[in-house]
């Protein structure tokens, strides 16, 4: 079966969220056991034990959210389609759905759009942007930040009152290993980013860093954020602008996909279309918006057995 969480709950008012349940397990064709036993299990795992018989209209934002995911999820379907189904949610509560989904996806598909990119990074096995209504980059997390990314962002908290001689000596460290570096700087931090290509020169940064450390209070490095990469996606950044050019080798695991020809062409039109219009459409619902926007559709799991190429 297919279970579907559209971006907007589309709820019965005067329904209470065990009867919600009830209906929808019903038209799944569970029995009338099965039908209560799931109900009540899959509302005390959204968080929703407390209001097993309060109606929808008494429901706040985040709990209509809980119980749209519940009532796509009730039954186990196979594949569910979920369009923002943490939105309105505090964080705590966004967490828990998280790990929620990480349970329920073992043997299923779930298609999870969202502009949350934390939320992206952390459950995408595989992950697409989409940017002004165009599927642009399809691929894992990793494979992403490598591909698309603008490096390793490398920052330094100061120590207060730091002296324009001791910022000086940190830039020339940094510099003596990695010239190749862009800089950006607060009164309280300096934030270096650093290439690629450089990570075999890391070691020896870092262990002079660690000589150092009058110079700054803490320092850490991290990958670029998926965030970094959507927002260079969508600011107008083509893939020519952005990959590196066919002579230059590729160091990523991920398989390039050639273009599509003749009858695959038509499919990934088709498939592009649908992705375009899950991003501005709740799926059996209404039309929500009328212009182009940017999106994330994201695929938590792929299926149990994976197909041999073609």
């Amino acid at each position: 079966g297919v279970g579907i969480c559209p971006q907007h709950s589309v709820l019965f008012e005067r329904l209470s969220c065990l009867e919600h349940l009830k209906l929808y397990t019903a038209l799944k064709g569970l029995g009338v056991c099965g039908n209560h036993r799931q109900s009540v299990a899959m509302l005390q795992a959204v968080g929703l034990s407390s209001k097993l018989h309060t109606e929808a209209r008494s429901l706040s934002g985040g709990m209509r959210r809980k119980l749209s995911v519940a009532i796509a999820m009730v039954g186990g379907p196979k594949v569910v389609f979920l369009d923002e189904p943490t939105s309105g949610m505090d964080p705590k509560a966004r967490r828990d759905m998280w790990e929620l989904f990480r349970a329920f996806r073992r043997g299923r598909c779930l298609v999870l759009l969202t502009h949350f990119m934390d939320e992206a990074d952390v459950l995408g096995d595989r992950v697409a942007i989409l940017a002004h209504g165009k599927l642009v980059c399809v691929g894992s997390t990793l494979f992403l930040k490598s591909k698309f990314g603008t490096g390793y962002n490398l920052t330094f908290s100061l120590v207060p009152n730091t002296t324009r001689e001791q910022k000086t000596r940190l830039d020339k460290i940094v510099r003596k290993h990695v010239p190749n570096v862009s800089k950006t700087q607060t009164a309280a931090e300096v934030r270096y980013v650093l290439p690629f290509e450089a990570v075999d020169r890391f070691s020896g940064l870092l262990l002079e860093l660690d000589a150092n450390q009058e110079l700054f209070q803490t320092y850490g490095i991290s990958m670029t954020k998926l965030e970094e990469v959507f927002m260079r996606l969508a600011s107008g950044h083509t893939l020519n602008d952005i990959a590196p050019s066919p002579s230059e080798p590729s160091h990523s695991s991920e398989p390039s996909i050639p273009p599509p020809q003749n009858s695959e062409a038509k499919d990934a039109k088709i498939s592009a279309d649908f992705c375009r219009r899950t991003s501005d459409v709740t799926v059996g619902s209404q039309y929500i918006a009328p212009e182009p926007r940017e999106s994330l559709l994201m695929e938590p799991t792929a299926p149990t057995e994976p197909t041999e190429p073609s």
